[in-house]
């Protein structure tokens, strides 16, 4: 390593106590300030294109932008990073879901499993998917139609009790069902 390079173990360890619980310390307050920002931004900007106000279709982009970065919320939340209280990370994951439409409870199945069996291509259930190897599927991959179509079809075959995913323990399945069904 060059001394130019900076190593994250190399940081971390430098770093005392206290300041690694400053920068990993979870608040109610701070991520509940952040998720209504976010959100009231994303409302905001729909009440904005729904009236359409001069310029609206310049706000189109944005808007999903601001939609998509939901997904980052689902995602800390689903880990329980996003606030102290477990009972706001799931519901900010819910909402959060609902709105990219990923089921939160089947979300936190998958993503677990994945760190699980990261690289693993029989286990790892984000390696099941086949990759795009021309040109042609690889902007139909950017698209995100795929990915829309697959949560769609996840969505389906819980809501009909007809998935049949690995990830997902028997005891949870009437949950994801059922979360499923009210998505």
């Amino acid at each position: 390593m060059q001394a130019d390079e900076i190593d994250h173990r190399a940081v971390i360890a430098s770093l005392s106590a206290a300041e690694r619980a400053e920068l990993t310390g979870l608040t109610n307050r701070h991520g509940l300030l952040r998720f209504a920002l976010h959100f009231g931004l994303v409302l905001a900007l729909g009440m904005a294109i729904a009236a359409q106000v001069p310029w609206w279709p310049l706000l189109l982009p944005v808007q999903g932008i601001l939609i998509i970065f939901l997904f980052t919320a689902l995602h800390e939340a689903v880990h329980g990073t996003a606030f102290r209280s477990q009972w706001l990370c799931r519901l900010a994951a819910a909402i959060s879901g609902f709105l990219v439409f990923i089921p939160a409870l089947w979300f936190r199945y998958f993503h677990f499993a994945h760190h699980r069996h990261t690289h693993d291509p029989d286990n790892d259930p984000e390696l099941m998917s086949p990759k795009p190897e021309t040109p042609r599927q690889y902007l139909r991959y950017l698209s995100g139609m795929p990915l829309w179509w697959s949560m769609a079809k996840t969505i389906a075959s819980n809501a009909l009790a007809l998935a049949d995913e690995a990830y997902v323990p028997p005891k949870a399945k009437p949950r994801v069902r059922l979360e499923a069904r009210l998505l």
